[in-house]
Order: structure tokens, then C-alpha cells, then sequence
């Protein structure tokens, strides 16, 4: 079977603001049509490039928010971490807030994780300041936009998040939080206690912290009274000694064949699973992904892989970062856990995995009680593929590229006529699915029309209860 292709990226963006955030980069990205890839890698800009960071970037005029620029007379430039990202097309979109975007020279970056830099011939740019003021009564710090970073730095850990909060400049006494419901906080931020426990000490030096200086909506207006004094700009002096990783090398990883693909779909699950390697399990590992485990609360089939060794292929998927392996043996209901070797593994891309590491996949329960991934059954009209579910797996393969995707497709076995397309408004998908055309294609290309032509409307479904309850599967193209 052939390696499947990686999509290579155009360069890569290096965001030390809110684009540090996966939801909100992949929300701007949709909005203006540019590929962010969803997985952020975090490193550090050091401080011999020359920047400092700091709440000093006007937008809209509404608020105040966090950017980076070059260091003026008099300042010391300090290190700076964030996260860097692949981006696929012509070009990138312009910032919001006044600003342009720096070619970087990729020698100032490190990383502060187990994930590797990208090669050093591919761009790295990076969205730089270019008016820039202290927060005022009329241009506060926003506490929406505090929650933005402070989350998207929690996705690598707390230590990245406080090196974040103390490489920060401006903290302001102009600090409106404008949380949707301020003083009951947890009903819209579930993690507004965590977030606030972090802006109380850091930045540790108390002359830069102003976290106690913020103010209710209903409290902010005394900020325009004229006696209220200007805040006087401040930095942050530069971390002696200089830190080192910040992001611990993870001991244990999943291998995720299907849904997992998805980075939306994996985060759901595990909020830690944002960093993904790409890769393809070799058929010496004598396993084929097929529509094989039937979910009895879900009352679908779902995927798995079956230990066919005999028709073993090989199988591209993400292997992604897990510390609590008991908690997600726990949900993984109706599936055991198995080591893969680390020799059945093909990289498909620059990444690696830290030396040492340990690859697991989730191999369903046999229904015969013989070894996990044997004696697995079929589709049936009780136990349907679903066209949600599709999505979601091609929506993630297509992360990695339309080959990858492709690939992805043509090795899963089992395809049924007991496949019901659930989209919302099926008859009309382009509603709740504005890429369904896209998967359509995909599904045709690589099953041909004749296997597509098997999936049913709600309405039609039910023609198919005619005695029989299951297919024989059909293998993988």
C-alpha cells in the first residue's frame, strides 16, 4: 500500500497572542479562508531576536490586547513563548490590529516541548505591532481576551502559562472584565477559578501585577474620572536564569485510527490530545481498520481495528499524547488496550515521538469472548454507519492533506448498505455541513459510486429491514 501524502505546508506563523488558542485561531482562520493547521507547537522566541511583548496593541477601538514588537531605546528585549503553526495557501490574512507581518529568522526559535522545530528551510512569520499604546480608560485590557490566552497557554500546561503571564508588559489598571455573566463567572468560563488563581500571582513582581486593580463593568466607569492617574507603561526584565522545557516529554501516546483523526474530535475527549504526529501503521502489525465494533448506547458501528493478519493493511492515523491512561481506559468502554511496536510505525512527517515513549491503540472487546479484535461483526440495520460520523473522520484526515484522506478512505473495510446518512437536514447538508460536497467527492473517488450508492436517506432506511439483519463486509479497496 502506498505512503499516503502529507499536504507540505506554505511556511509557519508563530502567534505569541490570542491565536495561542485553538479555538479561537480555527474560528479567525474559517472567517478570513486561510489553513491554520489546528495543532499548535509551542517554542520560544528568544530574546536575542529582540522583541518584547506586552498589552499595548489597540483594536478597533474597542480594547486593548497582547502582541509583540521590536524592542525601543532603553527597553531589554526578553524571551517569548507561543505557539507555532503550519499554514497552507498563497498567503496569510493582514492583522486586525494595525499591524504587519515579520519574516523571522528560524535560528531565534526553541522548543519547549518534545515536538521538534520544522525544518530550517521552511519561513516562520510572525504578526508584529506596528502602532502600539498603553491601555487606557477608553482602551482597556479585556478580561474575554485575558480568558483567550490564559486557555489557549493551558492547552500545554501550567508552566507555559505562567512563563506567558510574566513575559507579559502593560498590565494595566484599565482592566474591564466584561466575562458574560462577571459575577457568576462559571456559568460561560467553567475554568474562570484556575484562570483567576494564575493572574493573582503572576506576574509575581507586585509593581506589574494589577490583577487587583480589575473592575465589573459597573465599577470601570470611575476609571474616566479625571483624577484617576495614567498607568506608567512597564516590562518585564528578562528571566535569569533562562528556563528550559516547559512541556514535559509524555511517557505514553494513542494511536488514533478514526473520529480521533479529528483534532475537534479528539480534544472533546481529551483536552491534552491537541499535539498529533501523523503517521501509518505498517501491515506487519497484522491489523485492518474496518466498520466492526456496534455501540450499544450509541446503536451505530463505529470503527475498530480487527487482528486480521491474513488481510492485515496498513492504516494512517494521528498518535497523540495521553498521561491518564486509567481514566481513558474507563471510557473506552468495549475496547482493550495493546501496545503497538514502535518498528510498525511509519513517521509522515518531520515529528517524532520523545525516545522511550509507549504507543497504545484501543482494540475492540471480542463478542465470542476469544482475543480482543477477533470475531468482530458487521454493519447492520440496527447497528448502522453513520454519515455523521464519516465526517468527522474525513474532516480530520483531511487536516493532513487530501491524499492522506484519500488513503484513509480506501483502507477502512466493512462499507454496508446499512449506512444511513443522519446529516441535519440531509436533503439539504450544506446547512450544518458547508464541506459535505468535499466528502461526497472524497467518498465517491476512493469507494467508487456504486459502494456510495449504498448510503440511505432516513425515509429510505427503513426499506432495507427485509429479513436481513447484516451484510458480509466488504474489504478495504
Amino acid at each position: 500500500m502506498s505512503v499516503p501524502s502529507i499536504r507540505s505546508p506554505t511556511g509557519f506563523l508563530f502567534a505569541p497572542n490570542f491565536l495561542v488558542n485553538t479555538v479561537y485561531r480555527s474560528k479567525l482562520a474559517q472567517a478570513v479562508d486561510v489553513h491554520l493547521d489546528g495543532v499548535g507547537l509551542p517554542c520560544r522566541l528568544v530574546r536575542e531576536a529582540g522583541f518584547v511583548r506586552g498589552w499595548f496593541a489597540r483594536v478597533n477601538g474597542l480594547q486593548t490586547t497582547v502582541n509583540a514588537r521590536p524592542a525601543e531605546a532603553g527597553e531589554r528585549a526578553h524571551d517569548i513563548n507561543g505557539v507555532l503553526m503550519a499554514f497552507h495557501g498563497d498567503g496569510l490574512f493582514s492583522p486586525a490590529n494595525d499591524g504587519h507581518i515579520a519574516l523571522m529568522d528560524p535560528r531565534f526559535f526553541e522548543p519547549v516541548g518534545w515536538q521538534e522545530l520544522p525544518p530550517a528551510d521552511m519561513p516562520i512569520w510572525m504578526f508584529v505591532a506596528r502602532v502600539h499604546a498603553p491601555p487606557d480608560a477608553d482602551f482597556p485590557i479585556l478580561q474575554s481576551g485575558v480568558d483567550l490566552v490564559v486557555e489557549g497557554c493551558l492547552e500545554h500546561g501550567e508552566a507555559f502559562a505562567i512563563e506567558y503571564l510574566e513575559s507579559c508588559g502593560f498590565w494595566s489598571r484599565f482592566w474591564l472584565d466584561d466575562r458574560e455573566v462577571p459575577r457568576r463567572p462559571w456559568v460561560h468560563q467553567p475554568a474562570w477559578e484556575r484562570i483567576d488563581r494564575l493572574l493573582a500571582a503572576h506576574p509575581r513582581d507586585p509593581a506589574r501585577n494589577t490583577f487587583a486593580e480589575r473592575r465589573l463593568p459597573e465599577a470601570y466607569g470611575e476609571r474616566f474620572l479625571p483624577s484617576e492617574r495614567l498607568d506608567v507603561p512597564t516590562l518585564p526584565m528578562p528571566l535569569e536564569p533562562r528556563p528550559g522545557l516547559l512541556v514535559e516529554p509524555p511517557a505514553h501516546f494513542v494511536f488514533g485510527f478514526g473520529s480521533l483523526i479529528n483534532t475537534e474530535s479528539r480534544r472533546r475527549s481529551n483536552p491534552e490530545a491537541g499535539a498529533a504526529v501523523p503517521v501509518q501503521v505498517q501491515a506487519s502489525a497484522g491489523l485492518r481498520r474496518g466498520w466492526n465494533f456496534q455501540a450499544p448506547a450509541a446503536k451505530l458501528t463505529a470503527l475498530g481495528v480487527e487482528r486480521h493478519p491474513g488481510v492485515a493493511t496498513t492504516i494512517n492515523g494521528v498518535v497523540y499524547p495521553c498521561q491518564d491512561l486509567v481514566s481513558l481506559d474507563a471510557r473506552e468502554s468495549g475496547y482493550a488496550r495493546r501496545e503497538l511496536s514502535r518498528a510498525d510505525l511509519r513517521f509522515l512527517a518531520w515529528k517524532r515521538l520523545p525516545p522511550g515513549a509507549h504507543v497504545w491503540v484501543y482494540v475492540p472487546d471480542s463478542p465470542e469472548g476469544g482475543e480482543p479484535g477477533t470475531g468482530l461483526g458487521a454493519a447492520s440495520f440496527e447497528y448502522p454507519i453513520l454519515q455523521s460520523y464519516i465526517d468527522v473522520c474525513v474532516l480530520g484526515a483531511l487536516e493532513h492533506g487530501e491524499g492522506f484522506a484519500l488513503e484513509f478512505l480506501r483502507t477502512t473495510a466493512g462499507w454496508s448498505r446499512f449506512w444511513l446518512n443522519d446529516r441535519k437536514l440531509a436533503r439539504r447538508p450544506w446547512v450544518h455541513q458547508p464541506r459535505y460536497q468535499e466528502i461526497d467527492v472524497l467518498l465517491a473517488r476512493a469507494l467508487g459510486d456504486e459502494v456510495v450508492a449504498l448510503r440511505r436517506l432516513s425515509v429510505e432506511y427503513g426499506l432495507l429491514r427485509d429479513g436481513g439483519s447484516s451484510d458480509g463486509p466488504r474489504g478495504a479497496s
